[in-house]
């Protein structure tokens, strides 16, 4: 804990740049996937030893900017990045797929590409779509190319 922190008598929490009455577009997961989600980055980042965080919701204001709340599975703590509407350059909808013990595992991915960095979020199609909508882009069905682009929250 800072000092900061300390004098006003526990953690703080990071406050939106967005204001409220113009919010377009809020993404985040239900409350039984909040709670899944938690849980597993949290036993995640204690076996890896390494932080890991997570998207836990998205807001938008097609004049105001993005902003995306990330909570770190290992600490806790929570932290907001904010990018201006015109620095989003692409969103992106993938599935991948993986061997698991018991057949092969699929998973909806969806992210955005800010500032030539890939940030995961959280969303149905749905939400992506009406996203994509209001920042006038077009949905890109494949994954973001993770060679040419930093990574914020994918784990390496």
């Amino acid at each position: 804990m800072d000092i900061d922190s300390q004098r006003d008598g526990g953690w703080w929490l990071p406050e939106s740049r967005l204001d409220v009455e113009k919010i377009d577009l809020e993404i985040s997961p239900g409350w039984l996937m909040s709670k899944f989600t938690a849980y597993a980055y949290s036993i995640s980042s204690k076996m890896s030893g390494r932080s890991l965080r997570y998207a836990k919701r998205v807001l938008l204001s097609k004049d105001d900017g993005l902003e995306i709340h990330y909570k770190d599975g290992l600490s806790g703590l929570e932290e907001i990045v904010y990018f201006q509407s015109n620095h989003i350059s692409a969103v992106h909808y993938w599935i991948s797929k993986s061997k698991g013990s018991d057949g092969e595992d699929r998973s909806v991915n969806f992210a955005i590409v800010a500032n030539s960095v890939i940030h995961k979020i959280p969303g149905s199609k749905k939400e992506i779509r009406k996203l994509c909508e209001i920042l006038e882009l077009d949905l890109q069905r494949i994954s973001p190319n993770f060679k040419e682009l930093q990574n914020y929250n994918f784990p390496e």
